[in-house]
């Protein structure tokens, strides 16, 4: 039963207003997901979104433009372009990202696939030719769109709070510290990043990073429209089999984010327990990055990461999309400007 908030006292409104929303988002969520016209990629979306915690991204603050394109560390909630704010939620949405032209024709290609002579570099009006993104190979297969910035996002929170010292990864051509502890500690694959001494004197934690898409076609088959986090436990599932049995004082750490910003079971327990080793202040380091948005080192942490993810998905539609008939167009202009026909060879 829900009772009318008049019937409550002051003290009482808050609780009352939190279990009302609670069981309009319950309905709102359970009527979506069962819905007919929801596809599959729609549900797994759903799920994606309501695991603990929630994909704690940047909507909950406001992005700001980056001060200088050039700093070693860049604000890390900064977007670098006007048009990544809606490109980056019409994909979170599973929308078409906007482009800057006012045509609606379906005449849209991607740069990358046209250079690489894909037979068909079309983008169209399909929900799986919208998410080019997930095939494509300057999409988030491409380490350097996703993953690489997140791996150094992360670089820089360990860096503030265990000291870039006992912080090894490879932050320049010059410090290739995972390239020297490969060399005196050989393992079946390359970790991302390794933390000394994060369980006492002589002991490494493995990180390592993996991103995906949860409401793409090969994360369907995991079962990620039916059963929440499934995406993430089977990338885990994967990290373990890749490094198989570890040596001696060792221990992997599979750092699972999906596209959306939503943690795995594995990272959500690293954020709590940086959380609790710092007690939950920032560490000064980061403090201009921080903001009342995120008052705590666990959202910020969680904030920064889905910033980090929206970040490299916007700037892959804003820079590889490609309106066809805006090219056709510019084109025609410039046969027209050498005074040539457009039907010339």
């Amino acid at each position: 039963m829900l009772y009318s908030l008049d019937a409550f006292d002051v003290a009482c409104l808050p609780h009352a207003q939190r279990a009302a929303s609670a069981v309009v988002a319950a309905d709102a969520f359970i009527h979506l997901y069962d819905c007919q016209s929801t596809s599959r990629a729609g549900r797994a979306r759903l799920l994606d979104g309501s695991v603990p915690r929630g994909p704690f991204s940047f909507w909950h603050r406001v992005p700001v433009s980056p001060v200088d394109p050039d700093d070693d560390v860049p604000p890390l909630f900064a977007l670098p372009d006007g048009g990544a704010f809606p490109a980056a939620l019409a994909f979170d949405l599973l929308l078409r990202p906007p482009l800057d032209t006012h045509l609606t024709s379906e005449a849209v290609e991607c740069r990358g696939c046209r250079g690489r002579h894909v037979a068909d570099p079309a983008i169209g009006g399909s929900a799986l030719t919208i998410r080019h993104f997930v095939d494509c190979p300057n999409g988030i297969r491409c380490p350097s769109r996703v993953h690489d910035p997140l791996v150094r996002l992360l670089t820089c929170i360990l860096d503030a709070i265990f000291g870039p010292a006992h912080v090894l990864a490879e932050r320049s051509a010059s410090r290739r510290q995972v390239t020297e502890f490969m060399a005196t500690h050989p393992l079946p694959h390359r970790p991302d990043i390794v933390i000394e001494g994060f369980d006492g004197p002589g002991t490494y934690l493995i990180i390592e990073v993996r991103t995906f898409d949860a409401a793409s076609p090969s994360a369907l088959t995991l079962g990620t429209d039916r059963h929440r986090l499934a995406g993430h436990r089977a990338k885990e599932r994967a990290a373990q089999d890749d490094y198989g049995v570890l040596p001696a004082r060792m221990r992997l750490l599979p750092f699972v984010v999906s596209t959306f910003g939503s943690f795995g079971p594995s990272a959500r327990w690293l954020v709590q327990r940086l959380d609790r080793r710092c007690g939950s202040s920032i560490p000064l380091s980061l403090l201009p990055h921080a903001s009342w948005a995120a008052p705590r080192l666990a959202p910020f942490i969680r904030m920064a990461v889905g910033c980090s993810i929206r970040r490299g998905t916007a700037m892959y539609h804003l820079e590889m999309w490609d309106d066809a008939s805006m090219r056709a167009a510019s084109r025609d202009i410039t046969l027209d400007r050498c005074g040539l026909a457009v039907d010339d060879d």
